[in-house]
């Protein structure tokens, strides 16, 4: 899910997953899709990269890998946008 704007911003918005491993949000036009905050709920010892950290700028593809415990990789592809784009 992302969080728009800011961590004080309470409004979480769900993303859809392909088959492809695109992951898309589809957000409200008021929502800069520069200045997004990623949460993901990942496995235990899973993590991503690149991290999550901060303000995220979806305006164009993110590239984020998920390495499971075991050491398995997935890449997904974030995309957001606006209706009718």
């Amino acid at each position: 899910m992302v969080r728009a704007n800011s961590p004080e911003d309470g409004t979480t918005y769900d993303g859809v997953i392909s088959e492809n491993g695109n992951i898309t949000f589809e957000l409200p036009v008021k929502v800069k899709l520069s200045e997004l905050y990623v949460t993901a709920n990942l496995p235990v010892a899973a993590f991503a990269y690149p991290s999550l950290t901060g303000a995220k700028d979806l305006s164009t593809p993110f590239k984020l890998t998920i390495v499971a415990g075991d050491g398995t990789q997935k890449e997904y592809t974030l995309v957001a946008k606006h209706p009718n784009n």
